[in-house]
């Protein structure tokens, strides 16, 4: 994890402390995920936390961005069991759009060649994507329809970073790492990832009909 925090900082990528699966409570979510649920505590110890693993530890996080070298040493160096996640903080050097599997599946075959093989992409244990590009500014973005479940991330939020754990559900990986020093951008991601859930989501409503008849 020492390793992974310090080639974020590297990288310019500012990152909190995150939440971990090893807290001493009893208390246990059951996320859903693959059509399974599967009990999972957090370190947060709170009944009704929803992203167990998957948040920052500090409730006043934004006051604890970490951008040097020193303090991931003191936060990811010390030998323990219960050393913290990592969380990548959205809205200065990137953002993040996240989307189901299928929909970052078919937005890759919709972008342009010179832009897909450049998209940085994580993948989560509940089977999400999470693509990034340079932060997108105001006029870049329009209301998204909910139904298409593409999230943005931007200033003021997060995204878990690999290697980051989520017990039994496992870890935070990368599917496609940076390659290039400067980030896509925005635009066209987004088109394409909107496109792609439009899609999918019309064969949805094609198939539901087609089995209601």
């Amino acid at each position: 994890m020492l390793r992974a925090a310090r080639s974020y900082l590297e990288a310019g990528w500012p990152i909190v402390p995150g939440a971990t699966p090893y807290g001493m409570t009893r208390r246990r979510v059951l996320v859903h995920c693959a059509g399974r649920p599967v009990s999972l505590a957090c370190s947060c110890g709170r009944a009704d936390c929803w992203a167990p693993a998957a948040h920052p530890r500090d409730e006043d996080w934004p006051h604890r961005i970490i951008t040097d070298p020193a303090e991931v040493m003191q936060v990811w160096g010390r030998q323990t069991t219960m050393v913290p996640n990592i969380l990548l903080v959205c809205g200065t050097a990137f953002d993040a759009w996240s989307v189901p599997r299928p929909v970052g599946a078919r937005a890759l075959d919709l972008l342009p060649d010179d832009i897909a093989p450049f998209v940085p992409i994580a993948v989560t244990p509940t089977h999400r994507w999470h693509l990034f590009t340079a932060p997108a500014a105001p006029t870049q973005t329009s209301p998204i329809p909910p139904y298409l479940d593409v999230i943005h991330l931007g200033a003021g939020q997060y995204v878990p970073a690999p290697p980051s754990t989520r017990g039994a559900l496992g870890h935070d990986t990368w599917l496609a790492e940076q390659r290039r020093r400067t980030l896509p951008p925005s635009p066209p991601v987004l088109t394409a990832l909107t496109r792609a859930a439009d899609q999918l989501h019309r064969r949805h409503l094609a198939h539901q009909r087609a089995t209601r008849q």
